[in-house]
Parts: structure tokens; sequence; C-alpha cells
């Protein structure tokens, strides 16, 4: 006899092992003593590359974008803001990935440059991290727009959690 699944139910909350709650509450704390370290020894850093983009381009320093984050227990996704130094002009459109713009080196400032190439854009990315909005180690979260990677990303996910591990699911017997 098949159970039938109640619609106020929640499928997609798994319950997770006493070795999986406590490798999540070390990676979370790991994660926020390594973010904290690196934003203390990497002040100077943070300090200059400030410095140099004010008198590159002038204020604002970080550029701040909508991200899609885990999802929720119940299957709904979760925003945050995603802190980076700015390496683009003001008036870039915004909620647009760089590489969708007809010429993208127009937009990219002096400074802008040299911080993509060597990654140092991505380094106000430890506060959220010490935020908790994100883990050092993880997926690159996507923009809130990008409906065609979300879906791609949440049917890999619906995928393997269903088909892959139904224990997971409340009251699931196949």
């Amino acid at each position: 006899m098949k159970r039938k699944i109640k619609k106020d139910r929640t499928l997609y909350r798994p319950r997770f092992t006493t070795f999986q709650k406590t490798y999540m509450k070390f990676q979370r704390v790991f994660s926020f003593i390594c973010a904290l370290a690196g934003i203390i020894v990497l002040s100077p850093l943070f300090l200059a590359l400030c410095i140099w983009i004010i008198a590159d381009t002038g204020f604002p320093v970080l550029f701040v974008q909508k991200r899609v984050a885990k999802s929720a227990p119940d299957g709904t996704y979760r925003y945050f803001s995603i802190y980076k130094f700015r390496t683009m002009y003001t008036d870039t459109p915004k909620d647009m990935p760089t590489h969708m713009l007809e010429n993208p080196d127009a937009f990219i400032t002096k400074a802008g440059h040299f911080l993509r190439r060597t990654s140092l854009d991505e380094l106000p990315q430890l506060f959220n991290v010490l935020k908790g909005d994100m883990n050092l180690i993880g997926p690159r979260p996507a923009l809130y727009n990008q409906e065609d990677l979300i879906s791609r990303v949440s049917s890999k996910v619906q995928k393997n959690f269903f088909i892959g591990d139904c224990r997971l699911i409340p009251d699931f017997n196949p």
C-alpha cells in the first residue's frame, strides 16, 4: 500500500545524521575563523585597493549584487547581497552578467582590469563568509535573474535528492 504525501508537508527537509550536523557546524566555525583571519591579515591590501578605486573612478568602492543562496527547506530560494570591489563604471547595467554586454571592455575601469585579472575584486566576499551568507568552499552563487542556471541546478538537486537518496524524505517508502 502506497502512502500519499500530504501537500502541507515539506519534501525538501533532509534528516541529517549526527556526523553531518557536526560537520556543518565545524565548517561554519572554520569558515568564520579563516574569513576573520583573512580580513585582518589582508586589511592593508583592502585599504590600498579602496584608495586606488576611489582615485580611479570615485565612490562607491563596493559593488553590491543580489544573488541566490541555498534553497530554504520549503523549496523556495533565499537571496542575499554579495559584495565585490567595483570594477566597472557606475552607469553599467547592474543585473546583467558581463559576458552578455555588447562591449564589456568599455565598461571596465583601469583598476578593474587588474582586479579582475588577479581576482582581487572577490576579496570583499570574505565579509559574506563572516555574515554566514557563503562558505569559503562551495558553489558560486548565481544571479537572481539567471533562471536557466537556477533551474538546471535545482533539477539536478531534485533528481539526486529524490532518486539518489529517498531516505531523506520523511514518510517516503518506494
